[in-house]
């Protein structure tokens, strides 16, 4: 399974991509939730509206792709709703107004999440940040529990001590890329 997150402005264009049913064989709405309208397309207008008038935001949406790996076995509504939900509590965005979808496509499918980012009694965009590391802490979680293999991306450790020296300052780092000597 690969997530990927991004924080979005462009609504209608998601719109159009979300619904696009041209480059996807199948695209079925799972859920939509807290906007006034009841399609993808009038809630992501929703979310612009409030973002334009109520906000300086120029991101109103928070665009969550989920690509399950097409060899283990599918994710059913139950599963990517309770994924939906903890990436929901992991960004902080619980009980925003969010959208949830399918598209199926070369025999595979895949999903997106669109959650507002538009917080309306306070007047501003709700920031998620360091999206992309909460985004993987919930997904190695969410597979742990469901006995999901992910993908070696989402295990890399990573060594901070390699290729960093500590003691050196910036001059000396200049001087260094200046003669290639060390201190």
């Amino acid at each position: 399974m690969i997530v990927k997150v991004n924080q979005r402005g462009d609504e209608i264009d998601m719109a159009h991509h979300v619904l696009n049913e041209i480059d996807n064989d199948i695209v079925r709405v799972i859920s939509v939730e807290g906007f006034v309208a009841d399609d993808p397309l009038g809630a992501l207008a929703e979310i612009k509206l409030l973002r334009e008038t109520n906000t300086k935001a120029k991101n109103g949406i928070l665009s969550v792709a989920i690509n399950p790996d097409h060899l283990q076995s599918p994710l059913g509504d139950d599963l990517i709703k309770e994924l939906a939900h903890n990436l929901n509590v992991g960004f902080g965005t619980v009980g925003q107004p969010s959208i949830l979808l399918e598209h199926f496509k070369n025999e595979r499918s895949h999903f997106h999440l669109l959650i507002s980012r538009i917080d309306v009694e306070n007047g501003k965009a709700i920031e998620v940040p360091f999206d992309r590391l909460k985004s993987m802490m919930v997904v190695r979680e969410f597979a742990r529990d469901h006995g999901i293999k992910l993908a070696e991306g989402y295990y890399k450790k990573f060594d901070m001590s390699k290729n960093k020296d500590k003691d050196f300052s910036l001059k000396e780092k200049f001087q260094f890329d200046k003669t290639g000597l060390n201190k």
